[in-house]
């Protein structure tokens, strides 16, 4: 009678056990709450072309938001391939929100379906296809449940070529130095490279390729080359820290050149730091270095480095 009496206890604590996992993860379907189904779970999307629709419809439409979260779980293709756009917002690492990156997706109140824009970011890879695996899901705030049978989606990424010159130029980072401050007490101080320096490039003989103040500089359709010579100088624009350094601080860069989706190559230098000359005085003047030559002959490419290593040939 006594191990009958444990035997039951010991059901009841495991059925108590198992209710209580059941807690309100969305993978599980609920007849109280609206079913999310994603109705194209495959598309396909061209470089600089249109946006590709994901659809989704709700079971019945309900007073509040429905929250998702629409994350990468595989396929070579990464978030600096494609836009995600549908009423929310990207999450990144760097945010603390998670080990990899996502998308937030809200469908309004009220809605029954929903779309969820995607389109590709042009760039110089030379890759044929690019592809991406999401799942969808529903966040905690519990308004929904997405069907487990419709939460991947496929996107297709069809690679762009054409003849025209591209170039990418990054210098993206962080710099800590040290600085006196106005007690003369030494400190140190943590800026962003973007946020305190200004790179333009310029393409000789043909004129400025990009110089917008923005960072990274790019510019994937600057235009055919014509067969001849051309020499790419990146031009240190401006340099304005936020105190004066009391050494100064190096400034590297990274360039990606070509011919957009047929051929390309990235050159990394390392040549500038915050006390060197700047262009910005008087437009192109100290801050040129030239980092790239290329040679166009029948329309082919041929890229060599600041010191006349050829780094790519078509």
């Amino acid at each position: 009678m006594k191990n009958t009496f444990k035997n039951i206890l010991l059901l009841s604590a495991l059925s108590i056990f198992a209710v209580g996992c059941m807690d309100d993860d969305q993978s599980y379907p609920d007849p109280n709450k609206p079913e999310v189904n994603v109705v194209n779970q495959s598309i396909t999307i061209d470089e600089a072309g249109d946006a590709a629709i994901i659809n989704l419809t709700v079971s019945r439409a309900i007073g509040d938001p429905i929250d998702l979260v629409l994350t990468p779980v595989s396929g070579d293709a990464v978030v600096a391939d494609y836009n995600v756009s549908g009423n929310g917002t990207f999450n990144s690492p760097d945010d603390g929100v998670g080990a990899t990156p996502s998308f937030d997706i809200v469908i309004p109140a009220g809605q029954t379906s929903h779309e969820i824009p995607v389109s590709a970011i042009i760039d110089l890879d030379t890759n044929a296809s690019e592809s991406v695996v999401f799942e969808l899901r529903s966040t905690g705030s519990g308004q929904s449940f997405v069907n487990p049978s419709t939460s991947t989606i496929t996107v297709n990424i069809n690679n762009a070529a054409n003849t025209s010159f591209g170039a990418l130029l990054e210098w993206e980072g962080d710099v800590t130095y040290s600085f006196l401050n106005a007690d003369n007490e030494e400190e140190s101080l943590t800026e962003g490279l973007c946020d305190h320096v200004d790179f333009d490039l310029f393409l000789n003989p043909v004129g400025y390729v990009a110089g917008s103040a923005a960072c990274p500089e790019v510019n994937y359709a600057f235009g055919e080359l014509a067969d001849g010579d051309y020499q790419v100088f990146v031009d240190l624009y401006d340099v304005a820290p936020g105190e004066t350094p009391l050494a100064p601080f190096a400034i590297p860069f990274k360039l990606t050149l070509g011919k957009v989706g047929v051929i390309s190559t990235t050159l990394e230098y390392n040549v500038y730091t915050s006390d060197s000359p700047t262009s910005a005085p008087a437009g192109l003047n100290d801050g040129l270095f030239l980092a790239a030559t290329i040679n166009v002959a029948g329309g082919n490419y041929t890229i060599a480095d600041a010191e006349g290593t050829v780094v790519a040939a078509e």
